[in-house]
This record gives structure tokens, sequence and C-alpha cells, in this order.
């Protein structure tokens, strides 16, 4: 199951009220979380349905989930460099395995 299918399935909606992603996603609260949107230094957008500044700030899930994926990427990849230097590093060591990690392309080349 792909991040923003999870997601909407389990929000039942596409868009979601910061407040209520705030602390799962971002590790802050609600009052840090709109201090934030105010200045727009979250990480992903945020808007309101309305104009006035009584309304919240809301989330497309859509935005959450490419977030959430592009985290994950860069660590995997971060996690694959340094997996194969340990490799490389200690040639006697019992072979590395890992469905992540395509062996016959240690350079890293898309495919």
């Amino acid at each position: 199951m792909n991040t923003k299918y999870a997601l909407h399935a389990r929000f039942g909606t596409p868009i979601v009220a910061l407040g209520d992603i705030c602390e799962e996603f971002f590790h802050i609260n609600a009052e840090t979380a709109n201090g934030k949107a105010n200045s727009q230094s979250l990480p992903i957008p945020v808007f309101r349905m309305e104009e006035h500044k009584r309304s919240p700030f809301m989330v497309h899930l859509n935005d959450l989930a490419t977030h959430i994926d592009a985290c994950r990427e860069q660590v995997l990849t971060e996690w694959q460099e340094k997996a194969v230097l340990a490799a490389l590093s200690n040639p006697q060591a019992e072979p590395f395995r890992s469905p992540f990690i395509d062996v016959n392309n240690v350079k890293g080349e898309q495919q």
C-alpha cells in the first residue's frame, strides 16, 4: 500500500486540519504548528479554507504523503551508501544482502 492511500484510508478525507496531524507527523504542538504555518516554515504547504484568521490551517494529505516519501527516500539512500561502504571496507565479512540494494549496481545508478 502506498503512503497516499494509507493516509487517505486512515483519515477518511483528503484534507485534514493541521492541528490533527502536527504532533504525530511533525512532533510539535498545535500552537507551534500554527506559528510555523503563519510564517510558511513547515515542510509542507498549508492553507485556510476561508480568508479570516480564525479559520484553521488545513493540509492536503497528498502533500503530507509526498513529504513522508521524500524523507524515506533520503534516509534510504544514506543507509544504502553506508551499507555499501561498510561492505567494501571489510571484504572478509559475510556478504551484505538487502532487498533495497542491488549488489550488481554498487554505483547507485537508476534502473
